[in-house]
Parts: structure tokens; sequence; C-alpha cells
């Protein structure tokens, strides 16, 4: 519940520093190191990335992933069977 309410601010904050400029340069990296923005290449702002990356649609990744869970969860539901 607490990370849920940081997450949800996180988009709001980066929109506020990227306003008042305090940084020269944004850049936004995903879990595998993978730049996906950087302030100095792209004309999108770095907050409407970051909500399409954390509130968009699932990458196929996202999904295999939430199918693999739910087929072992299914899985250790039988065993208790």
């Amino acid at each position: 519940e607490h990370h849920d309410g940081i997450v949800e601010h996180l988009v709001d904050n980066l929109r506020e520093l990227e306003n008042d400029k305090i940084f020269n340069q944004i850049q936004i990296y995903q879990r595998d190191q993978s730049c996906i923005y950087d302030s100095q290449v792209d004309q999108i702002s770095a907050a409407e990335v970051l909500q399409e990356c954390l509130f968009g649609k699932w990458s196929k990744v996202e999904e295999e992933m939430l199918k693999l869970g739910q087929e072992r969860l299914k899985e250790l539901g039988e065993i208790d069977k």
C-alpha cells in the first residue's frame, strides 16, 4: 500500500523536476538496463514516458511472466489438495 502511493507520485514528481529544470539531463532505464528515455535525444517529456512505462499497456514479457506466475500458483494449489 505504501509502495503504491510512492509509485503513483513518481510521475508528478518527475514532471515537477522537469518543469523546474533542475537537471541538465534526465534518463529513464528499464530493469534490463536499457535506456528508454534521454532528455537530450527525445522530444517527449520524461513524465509522459514514465507514465506509460508504469501504468501503460503491458509488454509481451510482462504478460508472459503473469501467465507463468498464474500457472505456478495453480500448480501449488493442486499440491495442497
